[in-house]
């Protein structure tokens, strides 16, 4: 079976930076990181089926929380 996990980028319409990191099927999988440019924030750490898993969230960038 042919491994589907890839590295890639996504932006929005605008072009902004959301997200860059490893992908499964299209969806955020692995080591990755999650930009918010509305809240100033980013999330560094592990996705699972397109969900934030563990990592560090940084808001302003200050370490708000690790988990």
């Amino acid at each position: 079976m042919k491994d589907l996990r890839n590295k890639g980028k996504e932006y929005n319409s605008e072009g902004d930076l959301l997200y860059e990191g490893e992908f499964l099927r299209n969806e955020k999988d692995g080591i990755g990181k999650e930009y918010n440019k509305k809240e100033n924030s980013v999330f560094e750490g592990k996705f699972l089926s397109g969900r934030r898993s563990e990592g560090k969230l940084y808001v302003n960038g200050k370490l708000i929380f690790e988990g």
